[in-house]
């Protein structure tokens, strides 16, 4: 039996769901989408989740494919199409990700 169960409300079809230490996602049956995997996890906003991984931050899609490899000391949730990130407090908006998301 998990030591700790934290589900979140659904965004795009998904849930974030921690148990224990690690995140992953469920979809409405309850079923896990994308498993347990993630030190840390955010909804899902315009296809895409930020999670926490190695301690760098990256995103992912719904299959929970990297849409890039984890490399972000922060990155923030999407805005007017592009997330705000930083690597090494160098700071930029994410021009490239908006080809990867379509």
């Amino acid at each position: 039996m998990p030591q700790s169960y934290s589900p979140s409300n659904f965004s795009e079809g998904l849930a974030r769901i921690q148990i224990d230490q690690k995140w992953g996602y469920i979809d409405k049956t309850g079923k896990f989408a994308i498993p347990l995997q993630f030190e840390g996890a955010t909804d899902f906003a315009q296809g895409l989740a930020r999670v926490w991984v190695n301690q760098k931050w990256s995103y992912i899609d719904k299959t929970g494919k990297f849409a890039i490899p984890p490399q972000f000391d922060y990155a923030a949730n999407f805005s007017e199409g592009l997330p705000l990130v930083s690597i090494e407090n160098q700071y930029s908006l994410k021009v490239d990700l908006l080809i990867l998301n379509g």
